[in-house]
């Protein structure tokens, strides 16, 4: 588990409006190092922690408060649709924004109905990712076009 210091909080009088804090969560660590090489050089966007699994997600997302969760969904322990409920439960003002590799229809519609704000694939560019945390971290939701078109067909069927 690596944590950065205490961030400020957007909205704070310390704090920049725009600033947006982020805890990662994915089990592999290599995934996580490399969104967090990414994320960094974003002035928006703080890293505030990183989790390995729902469970750990959970804890702290209690405990650090950040405005978006970026979660996977395949993960031991507890899996990234059971820790978007319990988030939503324990931390409300914190956002889910899933990231992952499916785009099975059952995985949007469990983590849609759990609470996820966004669903983001991982094949997604950079610049997809970076503008669907601003818009969730700002309070919007966000679905990656391909998803988008496939949650538009279940919604009209």
């Amino acid at each position: 588990m690596r944590r950065s210091p205490p961030h400020p909080r957007p909205g704070r009088a310390s704090a920049p409006a725009t600033r947006i804090s982020v805890l990662l969560v994915d089990d592999q660590a290599v995934v996580r190092n490399g969104v967090r090489t990414l994320l960094e050089h974003e002035p928006e966007i703080v890293i505030v922690g990183e989790a390995k699994d729902g469970r750990q997600a959970v804890a702290m997302t209690q405990l650090l408060d950040p405005d978006v969760v970026l979660m996977d969904i395949g993960m031991p322990v507890m899996n990234g649709i059971e820790a978007t409920r319990k988030i939503g439960e324990v931390a409300p003002r914190s956002r889910v924004l899933i990231l992952s590799a499916h785009s099975d229809d059952d995985y949007i519609k469990a983590v849609m109905a759990m609470g996820a704000v966004g669903y983001v694939l991982k094949q997604s560019s950079l610049v997809n990712l970076v503008r669907a945390i601003r818009k969730t971290g700002k309070g919007g939701t966000v679905i990656s076009s391909v998803v988008r078109r496939r949650h538009d067909l279940l919604a009209s069927a």
